[in-house]
């Protein structure tokens, strides 16, 4: 109802369908994404355009909500701005485009993460401006790794209390290499723009329209932004309907499209030219497969039923293959130098006595590169996976992984070590990393599932 509301074309059903959603839902109950709609809604029907009783705690929404993209925009300045003065390009995509081309829609685009595409040759530069600032990794990967990884990623977010919340990404769509040439003549067409004190590039309206779906279509219920962004484009008569068939055919969308389109015409009355639409469905379905595909990942993962939502498990499983593929092929094909630990016991080990800590140096003599490593996580009385570095100074090594599938009794495991030969075994060290993302504000149970946790090492 909050789509049709913020989205679909008749504004007397519009309208309507909004009076409808307040008379039937619980106001406390509703969602960040609910909330994110109904934003969108509000904007298009202020109070001079519709009267409704609970005009006050819907403006309360939105000024909470719009504080928020205020202060997460606030965050971000100064990297971008430093980013900028470096020379490095950047594409802002989704609310970041919307707000570059009109900081007053703020209220009614909400825009909590800045989402930044750059050229990969700029990654190292990104890197160290953004640790340079104080920025981390949401997932809690070290700077080190994070160079030695290089553009092995689609995308990555960046967090920096209290509110900065950035997303670099090394490419537009997920499933094509960066040289694609759809991907290059997004970079080309787009317009340079003043954005937080930078300057920045904002896509052209049919690519904001293309890129709103490439990332829309696939895993659609985290929100609904999106659709409400192509509607008002098609609405606005802004895309170039030939440009977009050459571009979705370019990027491996039509499936996704055809599936984006036609609920746009059919739920929200958007008016998308039958012959395109036709001709979308037609070659779409040319792969029954992939089609298949778009349309598991597109219905949202709580409408499926056990045995659906298993097929959706495997086509999502699919998906990041392909993903997989193309970042490994947009570097030089190594390895993430991730190794997995076993669990054993610690029986006759001698962990010194020390207590527990994030980080330490690796108790080596000289010459000694290969070796047995045992570390005791203690009793952390839940399952979940482990994560440490070993890295020198100023490069890293590897990544050792560890799953305690019960989180019960003492978590002790052990990895064979073999160090590359021009290495200083006296600068060698280890440190426990968080095990998944972390939002800007962990909760203590946030903490004990994904924090980096203290340890104890022995060398076996």
């Amino acid at each position: 109802m909050l789509i049709i509301a913020a989205a679909c074309a008749n504004e007397a059903r519009a309208a309507a369908t909004l009076r409808q959603w307040l008379a039937t839902t619980d106001f406390d109950a509703a969602t960040f994404a609910d909330q994110r709609l109904l934003v969108r809604a509000a904007d298009r029907f202020p109070a001079s355009r519709l009267a409704i009783h609970e005009r006050g705690r819907i403006d309360g929404i939105v000024r909470m909500l719009w504080s928020k993209s205020r202060l997460a925009l606030k965050g971000a300045e100064p990297v971008l701005r430093a980013l900028s003065e470096a020379g490095v390009p950047m594409l802002v995509i989704k609310g970041a485009a919307q707000s570059a081309l009109d900081m007053a829609s703020l209220k009614g685009r909400i825009a909590h993460d800045i989402d930044i595409v750059i050229h990969p040759d700029d990654y190292p530069r990104v890197l160290d401006e953004l640790e340079t600032a104080g920025w981390r990794p949401d997932h809690g990967a070290s700077f080190l790794y994070l160079k030695a990884l290089g553009t092995r990623f689609h995308g990555m977010n960046f967090l920096k209390p209290p509110a900065g919340d950035i997303d670099i990404h090394s490419r537009i769509c997920r499933t094509v290499s960066h040289t694609n040439p759809a991907e290059t003549g997004i970079w080309e067409r787009a317009r340079a723009a003043s954005f937080m004190g930078a300057r920045v590039l904002v896509p052209a309206p049919t690519d904001l329209f293309t890129i709103a779906i490439a990332h829309g279509a696939v895993d659609a219920q985290h929100h609904c932004d999106w659709i409400v962004d192509c509607t008002r484009l098609i609405g606005e008569g802004r895309i170039d309907w030939p440009l977009f068939l050459k571009t979705i055919r370019s990027l491996n969308m039509l499936p996704h499209a055809a599936i984006a389109l036609g609920y746009m015409e059919k739920a929200l009355d958007a008016a998308i030219p039958a012959e395109v639409l036709a001709e979308v469905r037609h070659e779409a379905r040319a792969s029954r497969l992939t089609y298949l595909e778009a349309l598991f990942l597109f219905r949202a993962r709580d409408t499926h039923s056990i045995i659906s939502g298993l097929a959706r498990r495997a086509f999502k499983q699919r998906h990041l293959e392909r993903i997989r593929a193309v970042n490994v092929a947009e570097t030089d094909g190594t390895s993430k130098r991730t190794r997995k630990m076993r669990r054993t016991g610690a029986t006759g080990l001698d962990f010194g006595g020390a207590e527990p800590v994030l980080i330490r140096r690796l108790p080596l003599d000289a010459g000694q590169l290969r070796f047995g490593l045992v570390v005791d996580f203690g009793n952390v009385g839940v399952a979940r996976r482990h994560i440490l570095e070993v890295n020198t100074s100023d490069r890293h090594l590897f990544r050792l992984k560890f799953r305690d599938m019960t989180g019960r009794g003492r978590a002790v495991a052990t990895a064979a070590i073999a160090l590359p030969d021009d290495i200083d075994p006296a600068d060698v060290w280890i440190e426990s990393r968080p095990a998944g993302p972390l939002p800007l504000r962990p909760s203590p149970e946030d903490l004990r599932k994904f924090g980096a946790m203290p340890f104890r090492i022995a060398i076996a």
